[in-house]
């Protein structure tokens, strides 16, 4: 079953992306039998396709995501902390990612969902994401606890 999505929904969506760092969206209005919702984005501009997959990761980067490496779904899935919850991004395909005024690369557009705590501590796979995040979000190193790290003097 296919599900479009809601005025409600999309708009909490846009402001979600905004708040975490994406590029803002400007609401113009609806379209006359008021099934579509009309945005633009004057200030962003199309990247060169030829560089897609660096500028896409410096856009995650720039949002504070990290891309959940072993999700096999063929496409980037990234978690993000935002305002104390765990989400997570995708639908970050060619047309999603832009260049904002001063030639940054953003995300203009994305598929978000949160996930509770109880599902993020359920499945070690995004778990080291989400704290990842968590720390980037906060301006922390992180050290990923699956890494074994030896004291300077020893060796293995």
């Amino acid at each position: 079953m296919t599900r479009n999505a809601t005025l409600q929904s999309t708009l909490i969506k846009l402001a979600f992306l905004n708040q975490a760092g994406a590029h803002p969206t400007e609401i113009v209005g609806l379209t006359e039998c008021g099934d579509f919702l009309l945005a633009k984005q004057p200030q962003a501009k199309v990247i060169d396709q030829r560089q897609f997959e660096r500028l896409r990761e410096a856009a995650i980067n720039a949002m504070r995501g990290v891309e959940v490496r072993r999700v096999r779904l063929g496409r980037v899935v990234v978690a993000l902390w935002v305002d104390g919850t765990s989400f997570l991004m995708s639908d970050l395909h060619r047309g999603n990612i832009m260049l904002d005024h001063d030639e940054n690369p953003t995300v203009i557009d994305a598929l978000v969902g949160s996930v509770s705590e109880r599902h993020v501590r359920n499945l070690p796979l995004i778990q080291n994401a989400f704290d990842h995040a968590q720390a980037l979000r906060f301006g922390r190193k992180y050290e990923d606890p699956s890494v074994l790290r030896l004291p300077p003097d020893e060796e293995l």
